[in-house]
């Protein structure tokens, strides 16, 4: 039960599988991008291969087929053009192939316009031997990969991968896969007849999923044992009658479809079944879920535990007509039924998920066996939906009823200009959180940016060649039609310089220091200094600017200093790297009595008359600080438990994330005997943060930090955020600063 509460961490992908092409809008869509090296030169020649998701009758069932092929320019450009059907969830894959260089991967999501850029990098390899349970190889297994992760972003899955990696194991057992990224992390699927099918992937509650095999890595052994098989029969239960022609989806424990064979399968004349090529383990047999319409029967899940080499045999699925759930969805603004969209439920009583789909009218009808029900979400590509969660009670023969509003593809217009009032023509406009796409403005200054993020709250960021940047935050609880307007942003000239050097302690020159800048509408800019320590940063905006350095030795140094634009003289000291300090250096100060001291911090030196931090303290065999100070207090108790502290950030995208994923592992948590607490790391509107803590449902105590954050992160050693502290059951630290993905390894360590 507690895998089936996690498993809506990968739904993700299954509610791409949710539907497929009607088309209800014909417009073209255009995919532009470039292929370069690893030193950003255009490459020519290069075989760029369109892919297509091709989805099947039921779900978890697609497969991928090529939809266009180029070769790339003498600029290294190419370009594929598809029609937009508003009324499907589509996706596609860009495939870049040249001969002595690693594949080029990118998605493209297929409802708008993209750029994109694939750079094309060292081909690294995968290589490992199959063998059997007694270790002797295993000749002509077929070997693909099940999973791909290129970098931290990009995630491919079997039906693509199927087309691009494919081996079959030598007379010793050893395959290899050539062309892999540098950055790729994979998983494998092993194939032969008579022995299971192995596939290495593996979701681990409540972590969630990770790679285990790396672009490079050589010394794999896959162990293969003899298949395991389930027989059945399918029968009606009111009955006994057999029924034929009923197609199963044989599920894992974790959630996820069995992979690597045809799915789902289909009862013989008599009702019976047979499943082959399984691994050992637990599996849950369930009629399979059309994409068009209710299924024909319902049943609670029939549980079965493979062995080895063994035939599990008298399986019986008893199948009945159950009840019917109704989703009424509409667009909120138009009142039209919404074709296409995916309706997510779950069983409270087992945590188990279930998907359907919106037809024509905008209805989707599920048939689940009676009990109780929650509909956790409806999502389409281009809406956003209700932000709430609606119980349902099904009861035989009968159905319940539930409507549900999806708000359209909210559309952000303006004009940008310049202090004169002209048009400003190639600004790049971009939103946060990023869920739309981004915009240049015209001949005339207008722009038009699209926005599919359910977030209330977005930032509008403009930014020109030669110009300063604007922002400005919109509320899309004020949108009239699905519109905004923002009218003018203007942007201020970016026609000055700042000059000066960088020294360490001792006073030295620090050359091949990165520097940068930032403020208030000032530009992004960084440069380098010479051998002299010496800098100089152009094209930036009359004004405060702040303007930092750092080195990239083993040992890095970093600093900051605050100026105005247009100076020449600005000495800038680096050392040892600790926390940014969130004060400044008055302009013209000329003693340390000057300068602002947070009270918190208390490792600082003085160099140049600048305030440093020359150290963050660990928090790593130290008790946990007071957790009253940032509004934390406790309604159970705290004896023999172990503390989970999360600092984070509302307005970023990582830290909602990390939130939301402590939230929905929280029950499990605490069964291990984890208190969680989060502590809000920015100075946001309260209101809008609690509202947005009820509107998640975040089970955990919630504080903020004090209007000193710099002084709350030197004390809890806070270096970026998300930021994690796990103690002890006597609350002394054990971990700090690692991932969500490291959790459970480090809950293992301290149990």
């Amino acid at each position: 039960m507690r895998a089936n509460r996690l498993v809506l961490l990968s739904l993700g992908l299954v509610i791409c599988l949710a539907s497929y092409s009607t088309a209800r809008e014909a417009r073209e869509i255009t995919c532009i991008g470039n292929v370069v090296d690893e030193q950003g030169r255009p490459i020519a020649g290069v075989k760029v291969t369109f892919y297509k998701r091709v989805y099947g009758e039921t779900t978890y069932s697609s497969n991928i087929r090529p939809a266009g092929e180029a070769e790339t320019r003498t600029d290294g450009g190419f370009s594929f053009s598809t029609n937009a059907e508003s009324v499907s969830y589509r996706h596609g894959y860009i495939v870049a192939e040249r001969k002595g260089l690693a594949l080029g991967l990118a998605c493209w999501d297929m409802w708008q316009d993209q750029d994109m850029e694939i750079k094309l990098g060292e081909p690294k390899e995968l290589t490992g031997i199959v063998v059997d349970e007694d270790g002797k190889p295993i000749v002509g297994a077929e070997v693909g990969i099940s999973r791909l992760w290129v970098g931290s972003k990009l995630r491919f899955g079997e039906d693509l991968l199927q087309a691009l990696f494919k081996a079959r194991t030598d007379s010793s057992g050893k395959f290899i896969f050539t062309g892999l990224p540098e950055d790729a992390a994979a998983e494998y699927l092993v194939k032969k007849a008579g022995l299971a099918t192995i596939d290495t992937y593996r979701y681990i509650p409540p972590i969630g999923s990770r790679m285990h095999f790396v672009a490079g890595q050589a010394d794999t052994h896959l162990v293969v044992p003899p298949e395991a098989r389930i027989e059945g029969v399918v029968v009606k239960k009111d009955t006994g009658e057999p029924l034929a022609g009923v197609k199963l989806t044989a599920m894992q424990d974790w959630g996820q479809a069995v992979v690597g064979r045809e799915l789902p399968i289909t009862t013989r004349e008599d009702g019976t079944f047979g499943i082959d090529a399984l691994a050992a383990g637990k599996y849950r047999l369930q009629p399979a879920r059309y994409r068009e319409g209710p299924a024909d029967w319902a049943t609670e899940p029939v549980e079965v535990i493979t062995k080895a080499g063994k035939t599990s045999t008298g399986v019986k699925v008893e199948l009945s007509k159950g009840g019917l759930l109704q989703v009424a969805i509409t667009e909120a603004v138009s009142k039209e039924p919404v074709e296409r969209a995916n309706v997510v439920i779950q069983h409270q009583q087992s945590g188990r998920y279930i998907l359907g789909c919106s037809e024509k009218n905008g209805i989707a009808r599920i048939r689940l066996m009676p009990g109780g029900y929650q509909v956790l979400r409806v999502v389409k590509q281009g809406y956003t939906s209700d932000k709430r969660r609606e119980t349902a009670t099904i009861e035989y023969g009968k159905t319940t009823y539930i409507r549900w509003r999806l708000v359209g593809q909210l559309n952000i217009t303006g004009v940008v200009r310049d202090e004169k009032g002209k048009p400003i023509e190639g600004a790049e406009l971009r939103v946060c959180p990023i869920d739309g796409r981004s915009s240049t403005s015209d001949a005339e200054g207008k722009f038009e940016v699209k926005i599919l993020s359910a977030e209330r709250k977005h930032n509008i960021h403009v930014s020109a060649e030669g110009y300063g940047q604007g922002h400005i935050e919109i509320n899309t609880n004020y949108l009239v039609d699905n519109h905004f307007d923002v009218g003018v942003l203007t942007l201020p000239p970016a026609n000055l310089s700042l000059s000066g050097i960088v020294l360490d302690v001792n006073d030295a020159p620090v050359a091949g220091a990165l520097v940068s800048c930032q403020g208030p509408s000032q530009p992004y800019r960084t440069t380098r200094t010479d051998t002299e320590g010496k800098f100089v940063l152009e094209k930036i905006c009359n004004g405060k600017v702040r303007i930092s350095a750092r080195t990239s030795s083993k040992q890095p140094l970093y600093g900051y200093i605050e100026s105005s634009a247009g100076a020449s003289d600005v000495k800038l000291a680096v050392s040892v790297r600790g926390l940014n300090a969130m004060f400044s250096v008055p302009e013209q100060s000329s003693s340390s009595d000057d300068l602002p001291w947070p009270e918190a911090y208390n490792e600082l030196a003085i160099c140049n008359n600048i305030p440093i931090v020359l150290t963050t303290p660990s928090l790593v065999g130290r008790p946990l600080p007071e957790l009253r100070p940032l509004k934390i207090e406790f309604s159970t108790d705290t004896s023999n438990k172990m503390i989970l502290v999360c600092f984070w950030d509302m307005e970023q995208r990582p830290s909602r994330h990390c939130i939301r994923q402590l939230a929905e592992n929280s029950e499990d948590l605490a069964e291990k005997g984890v208190i969680v607490v989060s502590v809000q790391s920015s100075g946001v509107d309260e209101k809008w943060l609690k509202e947005w803590v009820k509107e998640y449902k975040i089970p955990f105590p919630s504080g903020t930090t004090t209007a000193e954050a710099g002084g709350d992160y030197f004390t809890w050693g806070v270096k970026s955020l998300p930021w994690l502290i796990l103690t002890d059951r006597q609350h002394v630290v054990q971990a700090e600063g690692f991932s969500l993905a490291e959790l459970g390894e480090k809950l293992k360590g301290i149990n």
